[in-house]
């Protein structure tokens, strides 16, 4: 399959997915931002670039229009008291006062409004809206309705906190597509990054792929992968990771504004797939001399 708009097309319409996390995803959102802010600029001076998918952004051929961002609750967690069960699990009870104290912090820049370092902050300083329907439920008949109104083209997963049904993912002229952060299908499921690091991966492989019915299924877009060097902590890849996602997936968009994006099936093998670590893996990790923080 070819991910590619029509010719005559004037607009390429997106709507982006995510979920609200106050440590990473921002940092995505920044970087995504701030590439779109470049190959603006690099366009209106007539330099635009023809770099490839995983380096300096692109310009694109058309207006790539976020049409706007939805932002649901962090890791699927429907308590505040879920989402710190796992925070301790993950971290341990030293490293949870720490992340607890950041997420205060973090939480009170928030206050910030359109100048906080949060998605919605991002988003609005971008002039892109931040989508709220009822729950924020990208199955609901509310969100899909809204998709088909916009004429939107693409609806694009980033860290989704909920599986997406059929009729979402067929809604839009595109499709949907997700990042992962691995090498489909090995690694899929919860906190690629930790797996990664866990089995002692030279590289943390980043994966587009077209989204279907099956959890992280669907024809591979493009992979960029990141080096994981011996010193790396678990945070300072979850950053990285982040930050060249953001790259990879702005020049992927623009590639379908242009000759498009050819996809190749993902390989068949049963792959691997893991839920959240739990404190045993979180211990045994750092006896091997990696750190979280």
């Amino acid at each position: 399959m070819r991910y590619r708009l029509p010719a005559d097309q004037e607009t390429f319409r997106i709507v982006i997915v995510t979920q609200e996390d106050p440590f990473y995803i921002p940092l995505f959102f920044r970087e995504f931002y701030h590439a779109a802010a470049e190959a603006r600029s690099a366009g209106d001076t007539g330099h635009s670039s023809a770099s490839s998918a995983s380096s300096a952004p692109r310009t694109p051929r058309i207006s790539i229009d976020i049409a706007g961002v939805m932002i649901q609750r962090a890791l699927g967690n429907r308590t505040a008291q879920g989402l710190a069960k796992r925070i301790w699990r993950l971290y341990g009870t030293g490293g949870f006062l720490v992340m607890g104290a950041r997420y205060a912090w973090r939480k009170g820049l928030g206050l910030l409004g359109p100048w906080a370092p949060t998605v919605a902050g991002y988003s609005r300083r971008a002039r892109v809206p931040v989508l709220e329907f009822d729950s924020n439920d990208a199955n609901s008949a509310e969100f899909i309705d809204f998709l088909k109104r916009q004429s939107i083209d693409l609806v694009v997963s980033v860290s989704a906190s909920q599986i997406f049904k059929p009729p979402v993912l067929s809604a839009p002229a595109l499709g949907c597509i997700n990042l992962h952060n691995a090498p489909l299908p090995h690694y899929r499921g919860m906190l690629p990054n930790f797996r990664q690091l866990y089995h002692g991966e030279a590289e943390s492989v980043l994966t587009i792929h077209q989204m279907v019915a099956d959890l992280d299924k669907g024809d591979i877009l493009a992979q960029a992968a990141t080096p994981i060097t011996e010193t790396m902590s678990l945070e300072q890849l979850m950053r990285e990771t982040k930050k060249r996602s953001a790259r990879v997936l702005w020049n992927t968009l623009v590639r379908m504004t242009e000759e498009g994006v050819e996809t190749r099936p993902l390989p068949e093998e049963e792959g691997s797939y893991y839920t959240w670590p739990t404190r045993e893996e979180a211990r045994e990790l750092r006896r091997r001399g990696r750190r979280l923080l």
